[in-house]
């Protein structure tokens, strides 16, 4: 069954979208690993409100794409390489900040 639904057009795009985001994901399970930065933080806060609109309009385009399995795998992939820049971008800003998080173990 899987082998049948891999092989649909545009499916294996969305899979490796998923899989990506879950790769991305799971860095923010560990804190420990928040990149330092020599961005301003300014630069850094006006890079992820802008990642945040595009990862927006990513979405809105996923939402509208479920007609067509094409589009669809176009933009999860678009939707995929959002998420990433969002999550990058907040994991810089992250490892600015002087203050240390805990964060409770699952």
């Amino acid at each position: 069954m899987n082998n049948c639904v891999g092989s649909l057009p545009g499916q294996r795009d969305v899979d490796q979208a998923i899989s990506e985001i879950n790769e991305v994901s799971s860095m923010l399970a560990t804190p420990d690993r928040f990149p330092t930065s020599g961005r301003p933080f300014g630069q850094l806060q006006q890079e992820l409100n802008t990642a945040a609109a595009i990862l927006h309009d990513a979405s809105t385009d996923v939402a509208q794409s479920t007609h067509s399995a094409t589009l669809l795998a176009t933009t999860s992939r678009s939707y995929s390489s959002a998420y990433n820049d969002l999550v990058n971008i907040g994991m810089e800003i992250a490892g600015q900040t002087k203050v240390r998080l805990w964060l409770p173990r699952r």
